[in-house]
This record gives C-alpha cells, sequence and structure tokens, in this order.
C-alpha cells in the first residue's frame, strides 16, 4: 500500500522517538503537518514529542487537534505494542583493579626539618603576635601626633557612607581645653529631630535593558522568530519595550504580528536559556505570572524553550498559523 509523504515522515518520526531523538522527531512531525494539514496521526505524535520536551501547553494543543480530525486516543497498551522494541543494553563488567604498589616513605634526617608541626605553629603564632603588636603602637602614635599638629580628624563608619554625627573642621583644642577656631557642621535632621539618611545616589538605580539586549536568548531569538512566522506569510515587527507585564526577570518587548491588513500584538519576552521563563511563570497548561509578576487582564501566554509570549488580542485570522510557528520552532 503506497503511503503519502506525510505518513511516510510519520513513520520516520515514530523510529527517531523510539530512540528518544526528540528534536529530530519534531522537525520531521511538523514537515508532515506542513505537507497535509489534516492527518490526525501528526498530531497525536507530535503531542508525545511536546510531552517529551515538557511542552505541557503544545501538547495538549495537539492532543486536541487530534481529537478535532476525528483521531481516537488509544489505550496504554494498544499504544505500547505499536512501539517497535529496543534492542537491550549489554551490561559489560567493570575492569579488575589494578594493585599499585608505593614505596615505603624514608625516614627524614635530623636538623631544622625534624621539627614537629606543633612546633612550627607555636611559632607561626608567635610572629602573627609581634606584627599585631607593632602595628598596633604604629597607629596609636600616628594618632596622636595627628591630634597634637591640630588637623582635623574625621572618622568614616564602614562602607564609606557618610557619618550621621557632627563632623569637626578647622584648628585643635587650646590650652585650656576648648575649640579654638574649629566650626561644627551638625547633621541634617527631619522635622521631629531624627538623624537624616541621605538618598542612594541615582546610579544606583537599575536601568532596563536595551530593546537590542531584550531581543536576544538561547536557543531561541527574535531573529529565529521573526523567520518561523514569515513562513507563515506573517509579518513580526519588534517595536518598543512593553510596559504591560511587569515584574519580570527579563524586559518584554512589544511585537506586532500583520498579515492581510490584520494585526495581533504580544508581549514577547527573551531569556538567556531555558531556565529563565520558569523564574518568572508557572508553566503548565496554562501559563500564570507567579508572585509580584503581572500580567494584563484577559491575556494567554504561549511558551517554548526561553521564550514566553503574552498575547494581548487575539485575532482568529493570525493566531492558529502564528502559534504553529512559535512552538514549531
Amino acid at each position: 500500500m503506497n503511503q503519502s509523504p506525510a505518513q511516510l515522515r510519520n513513520a520516520a518520526a515514530r523510529q527517531l522517538i523510539a530512540r528518544g531523538r526528540f528534536r529530530q522527531a519534531l522537525d520531521v512531525l511538523n514537515e508532515a503537518v506542513r505537507l497535509d494539514p489534516r492527518l490526525p496521526d501528526s498530531y497525536r505524535n507530535r503531542a508525545e514529542v511536546f510531552e517529551a520536551l515538557k511542552m505541557l501547553p503544545q501538547a495538549d494543543a495537539d492532543r486536541q487537534k487530534f481529537l478535532d480530525l476525528g483521531g481516537v486516543m488509544q489505550s496504554q497498551a494498544e499504544e505500547a505494542a505499536e512501539q517497535p522494541a529496543r534492542p537491550a543494553k549489554v551490561r559489560r563488567p567493570p575492569p579488575a583493579a589494578i594493585g599499585i604498589k608505593y614505596p615505603a616513605p624514608r625516614p627524614r634526617k635530623g636538623g631544622f626539618m625534624a621539627l614537629s608541626q606543633s612546633g612550627l605553629t607555636v611559632l607561626a603564632g608567635l610572629a602573627l603576635l609581634g606584627a599585631a603588636v607593632i602595628g598596633v603602637y604604629l597607629a596609636v602614635t600616628v594618632l596622636g601626633d595627628a591630634i597634637d599638629g591640630g588637623s582635623s580628624v574625621e572618622v568614616q563608619p564602614p562602607g564609606g557612607l557618610p557619618n550621621p554625627t557632627d563632623v569637626i573642621t578647622g584648628g585643635g583644642d587650646g590650652d585650656d581645653g576648648t575649640d579654638d577656631g574649629g566650626e561644627k557642621t551638625p547633621a541634617p535632621t527631619d522635622a521631629d529631630g531624627g538623624t537624616r539618611t541621605p538618598a542612594p545616589s541615582a546610579s544606583l538605580i537599575p536601568t532596563p535593558e536595551s530593546l537590542a539586549d531584550a531581543l536576544t536568548g538561547s536557543p531561541l531569538s527574535f531573529d529565529s522568530l521573526q523567520a518561523a512566522w514569515a513562513d507563515k506569510g506573517i509579518t513580526a515587527t519588534a517595536e518598543d519595550v512593553d510596559d504591560s507585564v511587569t515584574g519580570t526577570g527579563t524586559t518584554p518587548v512589544s511585537v506586532t504580528l500583520a498579515r492581510g491588513g490584520d494585526e495581533m500584538h504580544l508581549a514577547v519576552l527573551f531569556y538567556a536559556d531555558a531556565s529563565g521563563p520558569g523564574a518568572d511563570f508557572d508553566l503548565g497548561g496554562t501559563v500564570t505570572p507567579k508572585e509580584g509578576r503581572s500580567i494584563p487582564g484577559g491575556a494567554v501566554g504561549w511558551w517554548n524553550a526561553n521564550v514566553v509570549a503574552i498575547v494581548l488580542d487575539q485575532v482568529d485570522s493570525i493566531k492558529p498559523d502564528a502559534f504553529d510557528a512559535f512552538v514549531g520552532n
């Protein structure tokens, strides 16, 4: 019986699935769907591949498509019977251990090297103690010279932060113990008399990623998605940083999909790798933001590898092909 090109690709994909080569099987099944979008087996097999790749929303969508085309879900026993038998793995015995005989240690000669470890430890401790005593003596001497010479002494707290107490500037004390010309600058205070902490520098406030940086990621970037959408006749344009999605670890980008005069808008987040989306979203049957993150009401989410797309408006003339191109990468 002659098989169609799509059926032949499904047979090849089953062989790849049996060998655990799921990424290659996904490429073959995407081609099968392109050749015959009405063949139910392509969607059933692709759902199995999506499940193995932990792409659960895509797996659910393909299973529903399989049922919509008249496919009948098989029992687990029937599915197991269809799977080709995998060759049994042969366990090889571990190599025999090789005994290694090390030469006996030679006794050391007398002299300085014969000192015990405890003796060396005592000598090192005495050397450190002597260095500490010398350091304290030098510090006291320098501080005393600075006070006697009338120079100003300003004590800084750890971290280089401004001292909230008064800072004395000018000359030193006179012989009678009074200030001989120095002026006191009071620390800034609030209306209730408390000490006011200076505001942090503006340079410490992080700035958002640039649009170019926000479009990169691995394994998927905007360029790779743009090419996939173009194969469906959809033009994708990245316009600006999107502010409707907040609290995420990477910057969302406003993306417009256009075809035949219709437009659909997305907020797309490109992460450095596939571990990024799970930090901001729960990736089950639906894409749900975690605590501290937010998406617009009524929006739905797609995800694939290192990319999350928040669909802000759903346009029926574009959405099915846009979704297929998004998950097929």
